[in-house]
């Protein structure tokens, strides 16, 4: 007689624990495969979008070497033009150090040194782009201004970064000169760079948010493996 009454208070026991269970996340299993369904998905977009990235940055690399390069031959042509007539002369005369420096930019291979200059403006403002994306800068620094707002705000400050990169990298004293010489590449790039780190990153407040759920979809695994632990001792207790 006893036996059987606590045989009745395990089953009712077991009972009313797995109805709590079912209430408080029906169908776990489903909503676990549906999710990392979803998630597979989300992978297979991010990886087409990471190529069309690539394709697209392969192009706005050339398109901007070409145009710095074309930029620094145009240069080139007209300083020669200038030392030539006598107020460039008179400028050769008085700053002799700074004509020199200029003769020696230009006396290299610009096409080269237009390629260098646009890979060094490109992963500078790549790095800055992902460094504003994650910590949302961009979403409320960026993204709300128009183009003139983005050049003033964003371009000619990180048209100085540039410069100033190159002013450690090549041992130049003259800012200002390689400023004019980093504008064009840096002002052909800095736009698309943010586009990209907004696309391909996701913003800390997304991460923490992400992490979350998914926290909330491994608890659903365990109130499975516990209904079907709970179901299996009610099975052996009506069998007995």
């Amino acid at each position: 007689m006893n036996l059987k009454k606590w045989k009745n208070k395990i089953k009712w026991v077991a009972i009313h624990c797995q109805g709590m269970l079912r209430k408080i996340r029906p169908k776990p299993e489903a909503n676990a495969q549906g999710y990392y369904l979803t998630q597979k998905k989300t992978y297979i977009v991010y990886i087409e979008k990471l190529r069309d990235i690539f394709l697209q940055s392969v192009f706005l690399l050339c398109f901007t070497t070409a145009l710095t390069a074309v930029f620094f031959y145009l240069s080139k042509m007209l300083w020669y033009l200038y030392i030539t007539v006598p107020v460039g002369q008179r400028y050769v005369e008085m700053y002799a150090e700074k004509a020199q420096i200029i003769g020696d930019i230009f006396n290299r291979n610009l096409l080269s040194f237009a390629c260098e200059i646009t890979l060094s403006a490109f992963k500078i403002c790549l790095a800055i782009g992902a460094f504003s994306q994650f910590f949302h800068l961009t979403r409320f620094f960026y993204l709300p201004g128009g183009f003139l707002y983005k050049i003033i705000l964003w371009g000619l400050p990180l048209t100085a970064t540039v410069a100033m990169h190159l002013q450690y990298l090549y041992e130049f004293e003259q800012f200002n000169l390689l400023y004019g010489l980093s504008i064009i590449p840096t002002l052909c790039v800095f736009t698309q760079c943010f586009e990209f780190t907004y696309e391909l990153l996701p913003e800390a407040g997304h991460l923490i948010s992400q992490a979350l759920y998914t926290a909330k979809n491994i608890i659903p695994l365990k109130f499975s493996a516990l209904k079907k632990q709970m179901k299996n001792l009610i099975d052996k207790i009506n069998a007995s």
